[in-house]
């Protein structure tokens, strides 16, 4: 498996497709930070948010600086081949 140096998965705690892909990255044992955008301050939520420039789109999977915006299994999966 490729290995990455940082992976972040910005999702929402009552978001069904964020929780499909923490299971997935569950499964292919990927090592990964999370964060509960919602559950945030509004004061962070907006700082993320303008750091990862997304419009309010989850889940957002951060890999070294390459995204990939809503639940796209082939793509994370193709990552960690």
């Amino acid at each position: 498996m490729k290995q990455y140096e940082k992976i972040t998965l910005y999702s929402l705690s009552t978001c069904f497709w964020c929780a499909k892909v923490k299971k997935l990255l569950t499964e292919l044992n990927v090592v990964f930070q999370e964060t509960y955008v919602d559950l945030l301050d509004e004061k962070e939520q907006v700082k993320i948010m303008a750091h990862l420039k997304a419009k309010d789109t989850f889940p957002i999977l951060v890999i070294d600086g390459k995204y990939i915006i809503g639940y796209d299994e082939e793509a994370v999966k193709k990552l960690f081949e």
